[in-house]
Formats: structure tokens, sequence, C-alpha cells
């Protein structure tokens, strides 16, 4: 008799358990990232943008009925009943979306020469020759130069410190380009960076004097004036890099404000060879490196606070640059100042506008999961759950993408295809919600 009733109650809990599980919803992701600065499909809203993916309205579309094996075992004084519940197949079926939020198309080759993609200014063209064909070739050569000239300050320990320095902030400064417009449109200064980088080309090749006192380039600025000029920038950007950046609040120790700092006494240790904004002393190649050779290792620091009055400077506030002048700091003159000004109140709104641009709906469609062979064991003792075990196999979601074509089409199917984390957040939540449900269909038959 007592064997009927529990097989009474498995049927019961059978169908409750099929009944509930069907009834299964989950909630929607979060947005994943997929690609950034992407290109976008043609005759889209803009032409790059940062892709990404999110699934909604989850839910079980069908599944099998469940097959149950139940026995009693016994153990010590207690009677425990154990239930293996098996579904040939349980479909999860949704809606997705791939969306693109606007980015701002990156100019300049951050990553290698930090000139302008298809610069002029690479080399000057022959006649006849192919335009196109010329800036790669000298891009080329400036960073095999670049290397040549690494590997020679490799050699020497000042030399390696230097490059040390570089290496440690290289990601944050390739971060502020990135993402800061301003940053970028003031590093080409309407080309005389480029123009800069030649002369040094050619000046490394022959070991002519680098820095030409008398030359004017297209901003109408010396070369110290405009390098000065850029390495206030960097540093400034730097800082301004770091996520949910106050200019209100006094800058803390980061990797951000590390690399401000990094730039600005970069720009000290260059003050010894006696050059700054406005005084030139010529160097050649062959100056260069022996300055860095026969100076002292270690690079002029800079503390935070003197950082944070640059920028307090900058912004015009009252009483800043008469702190610098009486703590031997950083004084910029009023045209520093109000190129400061300017460019931090640009890149904060840049951010600002950025941060309130929607993502646009780049594709939609359904998509589904089949989960094979799923398995739950139940041990269920004094009418209530105690161990709850499920097995649920790795599955993948079939995204139906039949509308998406060309390049950007690609990658999104390339990125879907690896992102291994969806697929076990999506695991968890559909083992989280069975077992949930097992739990409490268990606990509401075997009680009544």
């Amino acid at each position: 008799m007592k064997n009927n009733k529990h097989g009474m109650l498995d049927k019961k809990l059978q169908k409750e358990i099929t009944r509930q599980i069907k009834k299964i919803t989950f909630n929607d992701s979060p947005s994943f990232p997929l690609a950034m600065n992407t290109e976008m499909p043609e005759g889209f809203l803009f032409n790059k943008g940062h892709i990404s993916f999110n699934l909604s309205q989850l839910g079980i579309r069908s599944m099998s009925q469940a097959a149950l094996e139940s026995n009693m075992r016994s153990s010590g004084d207690h009677d425990a009943t154990h239930l293996t519940l098996s579904f040939k197949d349980i479909t999860l079926h949704g809606a997705y979306t791939i969306n693109a939020k606007y980015a701002p198309e990156i100019e300049l080759d951050t990553a290698g020469t930090m000139m302008e993609w298809n610069d002029p200014y690479f080399a000057p063209a022959a006649a006849g020759a192919n335009e196109s064909d010329i800036p790669d070739e000298q891009k080329q050569a400036y960073l095999d130069q670049a290397r040549e000239q690494r590997t020679r300050l490799m050699d020497k320990p000042n030399g390696q410190k230097l490059m040390e320095v570089y290496n440690e902030h290289n990601e944050v400064y390739n971060g502020a380009f990135q993402g800061n417009g301003l940053l970028r449109r003031f590093w080409k200064a309407r080309g005389a960076t480029a123009e800069m980088a030649a002369d040094t080309s050619e000046a490394v090749k022959n070991d002519g004097v680098i820095n030409q006192k008398d030359k004017r380039y297209k901003n109408r600025l010396s070369y110290n004036a405009n390098a000065f000029t850029q390495q206030l920038n960097v540093a400034v950007a730097s800082v301004m890099a770091q996520p949910g950046f106050d200019i209100y609040k006094p800058i803390e120790e980061n990797k951000y404000t590390s690399a401000g700092l990094a730039a600005l006494s970069f720009g000290k240790a260059v003050n010894a060879t006696g050059n700054n904004k406005s005084q030139t002393t010529e160097l050649t190649s062959e100056q260069v490196h022996a300055s860095v050779d026969n100076n002292s290792p270690d690079m002029p620091q800079t503390s935070l606070d003197e950082l944070g009055n640059v920028v307090q400077q900058g912004m015009g506030s009252g009483g800043a640059a008469e702190e610098a002048r009486d703590k031997g700091w950083i004084v910029l003159d009023e045209e520093d100042r109000e190129h400061l000004r300017y460019f931090i109140t640009g890149s904060l709104n840049e951010k600002e506008e950025a941060a309130g641009r929607q993502p646009i709906q780049l594709w939609i469609g359904r998509c589904e999961a089949i989960l094979k062979n799923v398995s739950v064991k139940i041990k269920i003792m004094h009418g209530a759950p105690s161990e709850v075990d499920i097995d649920l196999p790795a599955f993948d979601f079939d995204v139906d993408d039949r509308s998406w074509s060309g390049k950007t089409a690609d990658l999104v199917r390339e990125r879907l295809s690896q992102i291994y984390f969806v697929r076990c957040l999506i695991h968890d939540q559909v083992l989280t919600r069975i077992k949930s449900v097992i739990q409490a269909s268990v606990a509401n038959v075997y009680t009544a």
C-alpha cells in the first residue's frame, strides 16, 4: 500500500514538474560586446560602430515528457525516495538583438607610427607614382627605423629605463588616443606633427639636426613648441581617460594619473638638454643618444599635486599658477592655459555626448537552443527534497542570421561563435530555474 501511495505521488509529481518547467522564463541578458570600432554595413547611419549582442524573451517552447524512475531505500531509521527524471530534449527559444553604437573613426595609427592613415606627409609623391602605394611603404620605413632606435636605446641602462616607462603606460596612452577625438585632432596639428616626423626621420638617417630652431611647421609652431604642447595634451588626456573622471575632485594614484605623471616627467627630462617650449638647443640624433647615456638614469619626478595643479591652471583656477611658482612646479604660460582650458572642456563635452548616445538596432531575430538528455536526480526525505542534482549538457544557440550580409555580418557570426561565457550564463540560469521548479513541485506534492 505504501509503495502504491508513493507511485501515485510520483506520477503526480511528474506531471507537476512537466507543467511548471514549461512556465519558466528568464531574465533578459545584458549587452555583451562583440566588436569595437567596426565598419558598419553600407548605408547605415554611421560608418564605424561598437557592436553588442543581447538575448530577450527567453523561455521554454517545448520539451519531451519527463520519463520517471522511482525507488525507495532505507537509510537507518528513515526511508528515502529516489527519483530520476529524464528529458530527451528541452527547447529554449527567444529573441536576439545585434546593436551598434556610434564610434568615432580613428584616423591615427595609434598602434604604430602615430601618423594619419594615408597621410600625404609620409613622403613626397613622385611624378606619375600611385600615391596610395607610397604611404604604406614610408610607414613601414618609419616603423623599421623606430625599431632600430628602440634596439639602440635598450643597449644602455638609461635607455632601458626610458623604454620601461613607455612600455608601462603604453596601454593608457593608446586608450587616450582611441577615446579622445580632440586629442587626435590636436595631435595632427594641421599636418605639423607629420611634417615633424618626416624631418625627424631624415635627421636620424643623416645625423642632422632634429629640432631646427628657426623652422616653423603648418601650425606656425617650432619643433619644440609643438612637441611640448603635445606632451601636455597627452598628460592631461591620460588623466581624463579614467572612467568616471571628475574635474572637480582631487586626482588619485591610478594607472591613468601615473601615465600623466610620466608624460610630464619626460618633459622635465628634456628640459635638462636645454630645450623647452620657448627655448631651443639644436640636437642631432647622436647628441640625443649621448644625452640619454650620460644623464642621470632617474627620471625627474612629478607629484600628483603638481599634476593636479597643471589641470587646475588649465581650468583657470585662481591661484594655481601662483602656487606652482612658489613650489617650483610647472608653470603654464597664458597660451598653454587657454589651450588647455579649451582641450579639457572640449574633451569633457565629447565624453558626455558619447555617454548619452543610444545603441541602434543593426539586426533582430529569433534564436533557439536544444538541450539534449537532461537528467534530474531527486532525493526526498520526510516529504521534502533533500538533494536535487541536475545533469545539463552544454548547448549552442542557433541564431537566425538569414537577413545578415556583408563583412560586418561575417565578423558578428565569428564573434558569436566565440562568446563561451554567454552560453555559460544561460546554462547556469536554466540550471537554477529547473532546480527551483523541482524543489517547489516536490514540496507542494509531497506536503499535500
